[in-house]
């Protein structure tokens, strides 16, 4: 089968990887002292997201709180980043609320809705007063069990589900429908000495406005049910799922899809991919759910909550990695390994659907690529399947060994939620490069000599 047609797919720009870009040096010292693969992380870009998304939030409803999703990063700088800023985080383990305590967060700043919560992960919460978000019955149990043992009130929301998107249910595997929860509620108003039900919690997959807008309305029936039956729910958080855009060009994300229904790529696809190219804003996608709702919330005395991930960690984030070969291939490729592995930058689904870019390691000028290259990314795992991408690359002058390869907008979930370090290879080390003269190691790094 002949290789698809090479279609651009042009990261946005964003300013401080574009200085990186055009100083080989900086790059080159830095994988010289930390090795290669390396992540950077920048924490301005991710404190004037939080200052973003609190500005569209606050002309929308008369009280929010932002939860930083930490499961999409495990860097410390970003929690550390969020305690700075007043705003609050959401873990999905012991260790994530480790660290949120460990950056000057407690109370209700910490939100818990990890999907497995042990009694260590509980008892903790409970201790720090953290909001517990529990998904069923037998979490109600365990949470009131730990209570007890401590002697001491726990503070709950629990996760609704079963919410509907254009006349079809909204499929799911967490929470439970509000019929269920108005089953529990008499349980658990029987136990508001050991749990006080301050909230409730709903995320739903995909990025549909008009469904997370009727999920609230439903939700609002709800907390009055709630109310009137002798409870006191204060909030409710809607999750997150916020869109953000990674290229610049709806032309080419467009393109790439006719390309690509001409000549599928294997396990790429639209249904799976996120959506790289967005045209709606962030502000805008907030209004669409929450214009016109402010009174629905004045009048229940209602904070809305969220916990966003991926678009607060827009623009803070590159993975650089060397080259290590570039050599023939069948099909007319030419083989590009790099001295990373496809799980360091790829996503929960699909892959990294932006280009990378080429800094080469001197000032030597480089003939124009040929028009016929197809360059293809693989990284150093010995398997055929470890690429970095599927679609050829469109780089416009040939890499070289040495050159490093530098991967745009890799924060959100491409960092961290599948990296593996398979044959002994080291995870990559963590850079914050606030201060690109003075960088420092993220305290989240695993030292290679642990592995």
């Amino acid at each position: 089968m002949s290789a698809l047609p090479e279609t651009p797919l042009s990261s946005i720009e964003i300013p401080w990887v574009e200085s990186i870009s055009q100083d080989p040096a900086r790059p080159d010292g830095w994988l010289r002292e930390f090795d290669s693969p390396l992540n950077l992380l920048q924490t301005e870009p991710f404190r004037e997201n939080i200052k973003q998304l609190s500005k569209a939030l606050s002309k929308l409803v008369d009280n929010h709180t932002i939860h930083y999703a930490i499961k999409a990063n495990k860097a410390t700088c970003f929690v550390e980043a969020a305690s700075e800023c007043g705003i609050g985080v959401d873990v999905a383990s012991l260790t994530e609320l480790q660290t949120a305590v460990a950056s000057g967060l407690t109370g209700s700043r910490i939100t818990v809705t990890g999907v497995v919560k042990s009694p260590d992960l509980i008892r903790t919460a409970i201790e720090e007063d953290a909001i517990l978000v529990a998904d069923h019955r037998e979490e109600f149990d365990l949470i009131i069990r730990e209570s007890r043992k401590l002697a001491k009130q726990a503070r709950l929301a629990v996760r609704v589900s079963g919410f509907s998107d254009h006349g079809k249910t909204i499929p799911t595997r967490f929470g439970m429908s509000p019929d269920e929860l108005r089953n529990q509620l008499r349980y658990l108003l029987e136990n508001s000495k050991h749990v006080r039900l301050e909230g409730i919690h709903f995320h739903l997959p995909g990025y549909s406005a008009t469904a997370r807008r009727e999920a609230l309305k439903e939700t609002f029936l709800l907390v009055d049910t709630i109310n009137s039956e002798g409870g006191s729910i204060r909030f409710i958080d809607i999750g997150g799922g916020f869109p953000m855009s990674y290229l610049k060009s709806e032309d080419e994300w467009n393109a790439f899809w006719e390309r690509n229904r001409e000549s599928p790529l294997p396990g790429v696809s639209e249904s799976t991919s996120y959506p790289y190219f967005n045209e709606t804003t962030l502000p805008g996608f907030l209004h669409e759910i929450l214009v016109g709702l402010r009174k629905e919330f004045r009048e229940r005395d209602l904070e809305l909550r969220c916990e966003p991930g991926r678009s607060l960690l827009a623009n803070s984030g590159a993975t650089i990695a060397r080259v290590a070969s570039v050599k023939p291939a069948t099909h007319g490729r030419t083989a590009v390994t790099c001295e990373i592995n496809g799980t360091q930058i790829r996503p929960r689904s699909g892959e990294l659907l932006v280009d990378p870019i080429l800094i080469p390691r001197d000032d030597v000028s480089r003939s124009p690529a040929l028009e016929d290259s197809s360059f293809h990314l693989f990284g150093r795992y010995c398997s055929e399947n470890d690429f970095l991408f599927r679609r050829p690359i469109p780089f416009k002058t040939p890499p070289r060994p040495g050159d490093i390869v530098l991967f745009p907008n890799t924060a959100g979930y491409h960092m961290h939620f599948l990296e593996t370090h398979g044959h002994g290879f080291p995870l990559a080390e963590n850079l914050v490069i606030d201060n690109p003269d003075s960088p420092s190691l993220d305290r989240s790094n695993t030292t290679k000599a642990s592995l």
